[in-house]
């Protein structure tokens, strides 16, 4: 090892833990006055957790079976974790961090190891953070570790703003911010911790003000200007409390304000309720944009999406109102609208508006009451909307898209759904419409489909169904009916049940559409259809199983692909041959002893196994003839005797 240089020497590309470094130790001057040459054990150079949160230091990656060691490493190429170690391997536990470095979530490999306490925090004492106690690392409170002494840092946003100008953050320090994001409540105060001496943790919790809605009162005590109010009464409006002044009801004028007639009461700890609830910050743009309340409802945006609102999606939600499974069964819960927006601050059964549902998002289980309604609502690649109920209610404007899905809705007492559009392989299914409710003006294409409907004392019109898109499974009763139908480009109907008097009327079936099992139970009425440009009326009561009662409107094609109709006989549908395209014509010509008249037709037949009816229309022709020598073009009428002078008939065409 003497006498040589270490550029001389051989690489050693991974380090044992018993392997050997040179050090000069100089708090050790016995050698000389700089210091004295020693020898440290690779593992010795690994520093302790609490080294680590003491010094506030980091460290790449740090590894060892120290049952104390940590280390810090990139996982996946995104996410920082930060775990702990023990002698065995398989009983670690790793803490998954964000690259901010803010804890999010624990993983335990394999085994026992120490259990971690994830809990929203009621106040500010009950922040937790990492420790030791006893050897083993949890999370504790601050007044834990300090025994009572106040470690939290209060300082402004401008305050804030001077320190990391000057990175003279302290690390691991958690900082109250006062007086950030001016434009959601005014200001707030949130609390994070440093990572280093210029950057803050994105992740933190948010001091928030929560309007005391009163859920054992229909609305909320959501001001609304069909209330009555007296001096002094109390409400809530755009997610703060307001006290009536005059006894008058006054007026709302905009989303979150109300007028003269309202005195606003500002946050306090007395007419609202606090809440700490978890929330992502943009530092840069001094902006919140995440906020989860108790993980039911979760809302999250982002900058450049704030702009395109109206508002910051997080503004217009209505927290504090959270749904109770036991008291009440009102409220809001289990919402997450990620980067969308969802304006129901102000919700007292009345109405949601402008939703985005993305990527496999979805809306259930919400009621709709006292002409209460939805509208501007779009659901994308996958999204769907179920269980919802709409009495004396309804909802418009939506648009599902990419296979997305709306099923299990109920309309009753005059509820309606009208100005839906179904794309690429979206569906409608299990809906019930009772008591005079209707769908109306909905579009479905590109395989998109419709099914499971129920109409009771209800009905459907004008509908749509283009390129492959179907309806099927569909009852009417007492009265109900569909009407002003278009299917087109190998669109279908099928399955349908008519009973007690329902009816459809004014439906066109185009391009290799069809209609194929209805059943009707009694009194079905139809009229109106068209297939493929072959339209009939039904007028006569009751229908026969042939043409009359039929009234044929528009130019019937020589031929069609259709070979069966639906018709009523003796007061049951039933199903028959449809009437063929039949050509009629006048024949005259002078003979000379000619025996045989040839006909040209006019068209070309598909086949020569047509039937020709011929009439003669003077005395002359009045003799026995008979047809022959059928083409597609062309017919002869032989006589059995040869006829001179003006030979005229009539003749009909059946294909």
């Amino acid at each position: 090892m003497a006498n040589r240089k270490i550029p001389e020497l051989p690489e050693l590309t991974s380090v044992a833990n018993d392997d050997l470094f040179y050090v000069v130790d100089i708090s050790d001057t016995s050698e000389s006055a700089q210091g004295t040459s020693k020898k440290v054990k690779k593992s010795n150079l690994t520093p302790t957790l609490q080294q680590v949160l003491d010094n506030g230091n980091s460290a790449s990656v740090i590894t060892s079976t120290n049952t104390s060691s940590v280390g810090f490493l990139i996982e996946d190429g995104t996410a920082v974790e930060m775990y702990l170690n023990n002698t065995d391997v398989n009983n670690a536990s790793r803490l998954y961090m964000n690259n901010d470095g803010a804890l999010e979530m624990q993983k335990k490999i394999e085994g026992k190891v120490t259990s971690f306490i994830f809990e929203t925090p009621l106040a500010e004492t009950t922040i937790k953070v990492p420790a030791k106690i006893a050897g083993t690392y949890t999370l504790a409170t601050l007044d834990d570790i300090t025994g009572g002494s106040p470690t939290i840092v209060t300082k402004t946003k401008a305050e804030i703003d001077t320190l990391i100008s000057g990175n003279d953050l302290v690390p691991l320090t958690v900082y109250e911010i006062t007086g950030v994001d001016t434009a959601l409540y005014g200001g707030s105060t949130i609390y994070l911790q440093a990572i280093n001496d210029n950057i803050l943790a994105t992740d933190g919790i948010g001091k928030f003000f929560n309007p005391k809605y009163n859920q054992a009162v229909s609305g909320f005590e959501v001001w609304t200007s069909a209330g009555t109010y007296s001096i002094g009464d109390k409400v809530h409006w755009g997610g703060k409390t307001w006290e009536n002044v005059d006894g008058n009801v006054g007026a709302s004028t905009d989303l979150f304000t109300l007028d003269a007639e309202w005195s606003v009461i500002a946050f306090n700890d007395t007419d609202y309720n606090v809440a700490y609830d978890l929330i992502k910050y943009d530092y840069i743009n001094d902006v919140i944009i995440y906020r989860n309340e108790q993980n039911s409802n979760i809302v999250s945006t982002n900058y450049d999406n704030i702009g395109s609102f109206y508002h910051n999606p997080i503004k217009v939600f209505m927290w504090g109102n959270t749904y109770d499974y036991d008291a009440y069964g009102f409220g809001i819960g289990s919402q997450i609208i990620n980067n969308s927006y969802n304006e129901n601050i102000n919700f007292r059964g009345a109405y949601q508006i402008y939703l985005t549902f993305d990527n496999g998002s979805y809306q259930q289980n919400i009621y709709f009451d006292n002409v209460s309604y939805q509208q501007y609502l779009t659901f994308d690649n996958g999204s769907r909307q179920t269980d919802l109920i709409f009495d004396n209610s309804y909802q418009q404007y939506l648009t599902f898209d990419n296979y997305s899905y709306q099923g299990s809705l109920t309309f009753d007492n005059v509820s309606y759904q009208q100005y839906l559009t179904f794309d690429n392989g979206s569906n409608q299914g299990s809906l019930t419409f009772d008591n005079v409710s209707y769908q109306q003006y909905l579009t479905f294409d590109n395989g998109s489909n419709q099914g499971s409907l129920t109409f009771d004392s209800s009905y459907q019109q004008y509908l749509t169904f283009d390129n492959g898109s179907n309806q099927g499974s569909l009852t009417f009763d007492n009265v109900s009916y569909q009407q002003y139908l278009t299917f087109d480009n190998g669109s279908r109907q099928t399955d349908l049940i008519f009973d007690n008097g329902s009816s459809q009327q004014y439906l066109t079936f185009d391009n290799v559409s069809y209609q194929i099992n209805l059943t009707e139970t009694t009194g079905l009425f139809q009229s109106k259809l068209s297939f493929n440009n072959y339209e009939f009326d039904r007028t006569a009561t009751p229908l026969v199983a042939n043409e009359i009662g039929l009234i044929f409107n528009g130019t019937l094609p020589t031929t069609t692909t259709a070979t069966k109709m639906i018709v009523a006989e003796d007061g049951q549908w039933k199903e028959m041959d449809v009437p063929t395209t039949t050509i009629a014509d006048s024949f005259s010509a002078t003979g000379t002893a000619t025996t045989t008249f040839t006909v040209t037709i006019g068209t070309t037949q598909a086949d020569s196994l047509y039937k020709v009816t011929a009439s003669p229309s003077n005395v002359l022709s009045a003799v026995m003839f008979y047809i022959n020598n059928k083409t597609t073009t062309t017919f002869d009428v032989v006589f059995v005797t040869g006829l001179t002078g003006a030979v005229a008939f009539d003749w009909i065409l059946k294909p």
